[in-house]
């Protein structure tokens, strides 16, 4: 072997020996192209019912996870973030990190307040969105979906109402009718179903009192108020002065017992006293007699003028009149004369 082959030789074998320290000093790891990461959001609830009725909080708690695909040779950190339809959901924990040493699946919460009495037909809405970010460098990667991931709350109905007569004590008369205006309030947070009736009224029917009611059932909007008239008919031979009748008016909520959810409302049914006196009767007066009573009539008989004295007095006053004016017109005159 010539001189140049063996300088090739030794070229060769060099090679071959600093290439292999190479391998030997770099990390396998590290040979490979850099991974920006990439993490994915998903919810395991897509859809909670807030409970905003009173005494309630109105929360609702979304549970989601994370999972992150990087180079094991770094770290990724990835930001959560929540919006929702009343600026109210927090997220926690708000940053997750992904290393070699802990690279699995991981797990946050998003609670969202819906404000007591929200009104059942609104439906609320809460979106996650992130970002993740590669360490030691500050390379962003990408989250799945782009636009975040979604959650529907819904409201949960509840049920009430109020009641209130603003005259609860009448006074009436034998042969006559008495009226009680019952305004009832829906203060639920949706529509519901009254139902209407009157308690303890056997013993006026039993004396011959009739009873109307003008509904025993209305539909109500929330917010919206009703009123309900109640009419007693008071028999006229009932003679008792200052006797007291009451009866109750019944309000019960339909919507509530068919969902029995009389546990989240202050009140499923409500009943109000409704009270009334019987008075003496008003003297009805004798169109004949000119409206007067018997002791009326005999005071004006007694001091009234005879038929045809208010004419007699007239032209009395009249002449009298005329005989004064003609005595001072004469004495006017003479005096006149004197002066002369």
């Amino acid at each position: 072997m010539g001189s140049l082959g063996r300088k090739v030789l030794v070229i060769l074998i060099c090679t071959w020996v600093i290439s292999n320290i190479f391998l030997i000093c770099i990390p396998e790891k590290a040979a490979g192209p850099i991974i920006l990461p990439i993490a994915t959001i998903s919810l395991v609830q897509t859809n909670q019912t807030a409970d905003v009725s009173p005494g309630a909080t109105g929360i609702v708690i979304f549970d989601g996870t994370v999972s992150c695909v990087f180079n094991s040779a770094t770290t990724a950190i990835v930001s959560l973030e929540a919006t929702d339809t009343w600026n109210s959901a927090i997220v926690t924990p708000s940053a997750l990190e992904f290393s070699s040493t802990n690279p699995g699946a991981k797990t946050f919460q998003v609670s969202v307040k819906a404000p007591l009495y929200t009104s059942h037909n609104v439906v609320g809405q809460m979106i996650v969105t992130g970002m993740v970010v590669m360490y030691p460098s500050t390379l962003i990667g990408t989250v799945q979906p782009s636009d975040g991931v979604t959650g529907r709350i819904d409201i949960a109905q509840f049920y009430g109402f109020s009641l209130r007569c603003n005259q609860t004590y009448i006074e009436s008369y034998p042969d006559s009718e008495v009226i009680f205006d019952v305004s009832i309030q829906n203060i639920g947070n949706g529509w519901d179903t009254l139902s209407i009736c009157l308690k303890d009224c056997d013993h006026l029917i039993n004396r011959g009192f009739r009873t109307f009611l003008s509904t025993d059932t209305i539909d109500i909007y929330e917010i919206d108020t009703h009123v309900v008239n109640i009419q007693i008919i008071v028999p006229d031979h009932v003679t008792s002065k200052n006797e007291v009748f009451s009866f109750a008016v019944e309000v019960t909520s339909e919507g509530c017992k068919m969902n029995d959810e009389s546990t989240k409302i202050s009140i499923a049914t409500q009943s109000e006293l409704l009270t009334f006196v019987i008075v003496e009767k008003p003297k009805e007066y004798d169109n004949d007699d000119y409206g007067y009573t018997e002791n009326e009539k005999d005071s004006t008989k007694s001091t009234s003028f005879l038929p045809g004295f208010e004419a007699i007095n007239i032209f009395i006053g009249i002449l009298i009149v005329i005989l004064l004016s003609r005595r001072l017109t004469n004495n006017s005159r003479k005096r006149l004369r004197k002066i002369k």
